[in-house]
């Protein structure tokens, strides 16, 4: 009986060891949990997203001219070979999916965070699986550690204004798209690579931001950017509040919603959000959207009429009606 005891009390601690192994290889990347947020760099997306955009970089399939200054100096010849491999897959089988819209590279995302930089990644695109486990050495070798530590940098260079803000902004945010946010935090992989706009987030079945930590320099443009891409979960094209009050304005007007109106709505709500609270840090800021050049045939009609609405002074439907006619005439 006492045996039988001894070796019940060992399977239970093996099994909890088990799972816990499992458990805190994958967390292990966590930067850091804040009220809204949970921040990570996660080895294995930092990985994707350096050999995805190495690979778009290529020209001419030359995957050297993918690297820039003395990025190869250190590297041997084995593992030149390996990196080729790796981005070359790339360039033929993965850089034609955008990272965004496509369902393989959307799935493959969601399974990759699941993995530690201790383990071996299994996912069902089992092609780039093999690739990201054969690079791993080359990448943790030559780059994770210069990646990783931007990465924590960015973090740590923003983290008084998001732990000071991101309440405030979340609910100010929130009342200009009428929209209230799903309850859970918004997990957000820091990646010294990420997509051409420097961020993209999908919102099923929970809200996932992959953000660069190569910051341009702007005060306020990665906190802008921090705060647009979960946005997406609460101002859609077809559905919330704006997208659907977009479509019943067109539909009363008998007109076609003008292409990416609510993303440009999005820009600007979540840039006057930021720009709000930056000026209570004395900090001057213009937004993204306006220095960027992003959406600017909606510029002018979002200059004109939605200030008013921001000030609390129209409704969102008028605002958007009175856009809309507008931008139809011009």
């Amino acid at each position: 009986k006492y045996a039988s005891l001894l070796l019940t009390g060992y399977l239970l601690v093996a099994t909890w060891h088990a799972q816990y192994v499992a458990t805190s290889s994958a967390n292990t990347d966590l930067i850091e949990a804040t009220d809204r947020f949970e921040f990570y760099s996660n080895f294995w997306i930092n990985e994707h997203h350096f050999l995805y955009q190495k690979a778009v970089k290529a020209k001419d399939k030359e995957w050297k001219e993918a690297f820039d200054g003395d990025e190869l100096s250190n590297i041997n010849a084995e593992d030149k070979v390996s990196l080729e491999e790796a981005i070359t897959f790339y360039q033929e089988n993965v850089i034609d999916k955008n990272l965004l819209f496509n369902g393989d590279l959307f799935s493959l995302k969601r399974q990759l965070i699941g993995f530690g930089i201790d383990d071996v990644v299994k996912a069902d695109q089992e092609a780039i699986a093999k690739i990201l486990n054969n690079t791993k050495q080359v990448y943790e070798r030559y780059f994770w550690g210069k990646h990783h530590r931007q990465n924590l940098a960015v973090f740590q260079d923003h983290q008084t204004l998001i732990t000071k803000y991101e309440n405030s902004l979340f609910d100010r945010i929130s009342d200009l798209a009428q929209q209230p946010w799903p309850e859970e935090k918004v997990r957000v992989d820091i990646s010294y690579y990420s997509n051409w706009a420097g961020g993209y987030t999908t919102v099923n079945p929970n809200t996932h931001v992959v953000i660069t930590s190569q910051d341009d320099g702007v005060r306020g443009d990665w906190f802008e950017l921090l705060f647009h891409e979960p946005s997406h979960a609460i101002i859609r094209s077809r559905s919330t509040t704006v997208g659907t009050t977009i479509l019943k304005v067109c539909d009363d007007l008998g007109v076609e919603a003008p292409r990416s109106l609510w993303h440009a709505i999005l820009f600007n709500f979540t840039g006057e959000a930021v720009k709000e609270v930056l000026q209570q840090e004395d900090v001057p800021y213009d937004l993204y959207m306006y220095r960027r050049d992003v959406f600017s045939a909606y510029h002018g009609v979002i200059k004109e009429y939605v200030p008013d609405y921001i000030r609390g002074e129209k409704s969102l439907e008028t605002t958007i009606e009175e856009m809309i006619r507008a931008y139809q005439s011009e």
